[in-house]
């Protein structure tokens, strides 16, 4: 509907990587997608074909065509911490390898959970995760608790601290045991603030890359695929 258009040739989508590698879940997800919907009581929308693919690669293929790298003899690891999921995927000479690709459920979620549990201790008053979610995302530096104004940042980095290193332990794992340190480390969607510096110092020797509106990356790239299988590019 937000697209106003009647009739969608194409239509990409993502799924967490441990969903995308259940079959049955991912054509599902085709089926539920494809066909007419009756997006108002007055209006439908035809969408002719759905293709699901893991979601890091849309953050992948936006990195790769805005930036014109060359992905040749290049392992690319892309982390893209979303609201409940954390998922990773390694592009290794432009191929996604499935054995070092993962997810972890300590997502953005987790964090602002933690950081409102945080405050409730500290002020004795609760505060919703949604509250939280978007002072985030509007670049405010504090909320009202009980009334007052209170800056949140010191609670948020002590829940990213006690959130994130496992997530980048499991993570470093799985890559590990197939090739070893990635090449260069691309870090995408809504919850990349919430991971940069620990991500940066957990791969210290290799360059970490945030794209301009990393919460974006995936739609970016998923409109570029779009285009390029209906073009047959």
């Amino acid at each position: 509907m937000l697209a106003e258009a009647d009739d969608i040739d194409m239509l990409v989508t993502g799924l967490p990587v441990s969903q995308f590698n259940d079959s049955e879940r991912k054509t599902a997800v085709e089926k539920m997608m494809t066909g007419v919907h009756q997006v108002t009581t007055a209006r439908s929308v035809a969408v002719k074909k759905t293709l699901v693919v893991p979601q890091p690669i849309g953050g992948f293929l936006d990195y790769v065509r805005t930036n014109k790298v060359d992905v040749e003899d290049s392992r690319i690891l892309v982390i893209d911490p979303g609201f409940f999921s954390v998922d990773w995927v390694v592009i290794n000479d432009g191929n996604l390898q499935k054995q070092s690709s993962g997810t972890s459920l300590s997502a953005s979620s987790v964090v602002l959970e933690q950081c409102a549990i945080s405050i409730a201790q500290a002020h004795g008053a609760k505060v919703s995760v949604e509250v939280l979610e978007n002072a985030f995302r509007t670049g405010k530096n504090s909320i009202k608790v009980l009334g007052k104004q209170i800056d949140f940042g010191n609670f948020l980095h002590d829940a990213v601290k006690m959130v994130v290193p496992s997530v980048l332990d499991s993570m470093q794992k799985s890559i590990r045991n197939e090739y070893g340190e990635p090449d260069e480390v691309l870090l995408i969607g809504g919850g990349a603030q919430f991971f940069e510096q620990a991500v940066k110092s957990v791969f210290n020797r290799v360059s970490v890359n945030l794209p301009a509106e990393p919460v974006c990356s995936n739609a970016r790239g998923f409109l570029i695929m779009a285009n390029a299988v209906v073009n047959n590019e």
